[in-house]
């Protein structure tokens, strides 16, 4: 009796066996299936695979908690395409986007997100990624809750990729052109991993993940425009295809050689004792919101030099130069440095911490500007002109002591328009000097160099971009 249950049993067990070994086959064959998607793209331009699926939750997370997720996107088909990635369906209970970090990496020429603050809502992340026909893109997206943040946060959404039938690229002649053709194209990858120091880089940290290049290195990049007679540094492009260049001197004996690269001195702001004084424009000095503060009615002592400059020098050229928006990043964030703790008010003579300065102490750079408030443009400024970012600075190599001659270095001391705090008795702001970030009274005198942004369909006549044979695009 015993032998014939044994033989049964066997039997029962190679039975289910063969059933279970069908239930994986079958699982594995769903889910692998389920993986590949062509995200709402009718014609299937593209597939994406992810590791498990698409969907991502963080649910009563801790301090610390992470996830990771690995996902391909790849062209089907014989063409070039550009594609977005976005944040869909995006659930949450947090109400400071710092609780979440998240970075996206992408291989080869894929997107590149470095510590980037989780938005509130749905959001595209990064967009216009160009897709060789039939090359893929591998994404590792690492997301990670903030120590600061209080327990039990919850968080969820879905990651979503859409081809971008709309983009277009850079017209053939136009500097853009010349700049992406002229140019071996880095991500900052290579510069964290410390292959190089210097040359062309893509980043995605923009608004809407709009790829951007910019240029890091030393005076030696063939980043030099010439304007008649005035020579610029390319900074970088810009979320609407400009080209964003910053004042570096006349040309001096056929060079652009940078000798004196300021148009002179000025005040940030002629007083300094209220957070107002902080902003390029700014709204009623010790009121009582911060929205008052901060409104766009009031010009700065600087944006009144560098309107005169405008008006001077550069209205004559004012169809190269585009409606680019400049950031005045007044958005406030708490932090502790030098042993002050700053607040998030940002009114009257409260001491506050503004977001650049919590990014340059945390290692945080973006070209994003968050508030809408602070998007500074033609219809706000009256010229299209700004300065420097405290971020754009970072990103050109300023404070990386492998670079010993910043392209943006200068003799002279010189403003950049990002806040850093206000200590309770004195409003300061981002200087440059000797290749290094430093803060600095508003009432204080230091150089101006104008930025400008050019146009995407300036055309260059000449030169190769270097300081002996500039682009000449006038």
């Amino acid at each position: 009796m015993s032998s014939k249950l044994s033989a049964k049993t066997i039997i029962l067990f190679i039975l289910i066996f063969f059933v279970v070994l069908f239930m994986i086959v079958s699982t594995y064959a769903y889910f692998n299936y389920g993986n590949k998607i062509s995200n709402n793209d009718k014609e299937n331009r593209v597939s994406v695979i992810f590791n498990d699926n698409s969907s991502i939750a963080l649910v009563n997370a801790q301090k610390g908690d992470k996830i990771n997720k690995n996902f391909v996107v790849k062209n089907t088909t014989d063409k070039i395409l550009y594609y977005n990635i976005e944040f869909t369906n995006l659930v949450n209970n947090y109400k400071d986007n710092k609780d979440i970090f998240y970075s996206l990496i992408g291989n080869k020429t894929g997107a590149y997100i470095s510590n980037s603050y989780m938005p509130l809502s749905s959001d595209v992340i990064a967009s216009n990624i160009k897709l060789n026909a039939k090359e893929e893109h591998q994404y590792n997206l690492n997301i990670i809750v903030n120590e600061n943040t209080k327990d039990n946060t919850t968080f969820s959404t879905n990651i979503n990729v859409k081809v971008n039938d709309e983009y277009s690229t850079f017209e053939e002649g136009t500097l853009g052109y010349k700049i992406l053709h002229n140019n071996s194209i880095k991500s900052l990858k290579n510069i964290e991993e410390n292959q190089y120091t210097e040359g062309l880089y893509y980043t995605n940290n923009t608004n809407e993940g709009k790829t951007v290049y910019f240029f890091r290195g030393s005076n030696s990049l063939n980043n030099n425009v010439l304007i008649d007679k005035t020579c610029y540094k390319i900074i970088r492009t810009t979320e609407d295809d400009g080209i964003r260049v910053i004042y570096n001197g006349e040309i001096n004996n056929g060079e652009c050689d940078g000798t004196y690269n300021i148009i002179g001195e000025s005040e940030y702001n002629s007083k300094s004792n209220y957070n107002a004084y902080v902003g390029f424009m700014y709204g009623t000095a010790n009121s009582g919101t911060y929205e008052k503060e901060h409104q766009n009615i009031n010009s700065s002592k600087i944006k009144m030099y560098l309107d005169t400059y405008y008006s001077n020098n550069l209205n004559k050229y004012s169809s190269i130069i585009a409606n680019s928006t400049y950031c005045n990043n007044r958005k406030t964030s708490k932090f502790t440095y030098g042993k002050v703790i700053y607040g998030t008010n940002g009114y009257k003579n409260d001491n506050t911490g503004y977001d650049s300065m919590y990014r340059y102490i945390n290692n945080i750079n973006t070209y994003k500007c968050d508030l809408s408030n602070d998007k500074l443009y033609v219809d706000i400024l009256s010229n299209p002109l700004g300065l420097l970012t405290s971020d754009e600075a970072i990103y050109a190599g300023i404070n990386d002591e492998r670079i010993s001659d910043n392209y943006l270095n200068s003799e002279d001391s010189y403003w950049t328009m990002s806040p850093a705090y206000f200590n309770g008795v004195n409003a300061y702001n981002f200087t440059i000097k000797d290749g290094k970030l430093s803060q600095h009274n508003v009432s204080e005198k230091h150089g101006v160099r104008p930025v400008i942004t050019l146009k995407n369909n300036v055309r260059v006549k000449s030169g190769s971009g270097s300081t002996i044979s500039p682009y000449v695009v006038y």
